[in-house]
């Protein structure tokens, strides 16, 4: 590592770096007093995007992998539901075979009944539209690149049809 350092930095670590990294080693930690996924420095923009869902608007959080996308979205959902709002989060699986695996996960979130059939895609938008009927409804999809034609169809027909905002 002090090679890396020296080579590629043009630095040596020396004794100041050493004894800033033995400090911080050291130092003890209280029990939840740090959260490994919560958005430090993001809070404008968690508020941002929470701010543009209770205006009715649906948000797309694009950005290369490892980022905080996952994390940023989680905390707006958090939000979301702090401040009494129906707000439901699936993350999509790349690895399922079930081409409405991510809708079934929406539907068990709200508390209805798995979709069967050939036409799960058009039971998915009725049954969510209904539910947004009475009260506006966030859905917060985690990786929804990996979904396919058929669910991103059924999404967009709930954003366009309801009270339905999609993050």
């Amino acid at each position: 590592a002090t090679r890396h350092f020296r080579d590629y930095l043009g630095i040596s670590p020396g004794d100041t770096l050493r004894e800033l990294h033995r400090s911080l080693v050291a130092a003890p930690v209280a029990p939840g007093s740090l959260s490994q996924r919560h958005p430090t420095g993001r809070e404008a923009t968690v508020s941002r995007l929470v701010s543009l869902i209770e205006m009715g608007t649906s948000v797309a959080v694009v950005g290369e992998d490892g980022i905080g996308k996952s994390t940023v979205a989680r905390e707006v959902w958090r939000v979301l539901r702090r401040r009494g709002r129906r707000a439901v989060m699936v993350t999509a699986d790349q690895n399922v075979a079930s081409a409405t695996a991510l809708l079934d996960d929406v539907m068990v979130e709200l508390g209805l009944p798995q979709l069967v059939g050939l036409d799960a895609g058009d039971a998915f938008v009725r049954s969510v539209v209904a539910e947004a009927s009475s009260d506006h409804l966030v859905i917060v999809v985690d990786d929804i690149g990996g979904v396919g034609p058929s669910t991103v169809t059924a999404l967009e027909q709930c954003v366009r049809d309801s009270q339905v905002q999609l993050l």
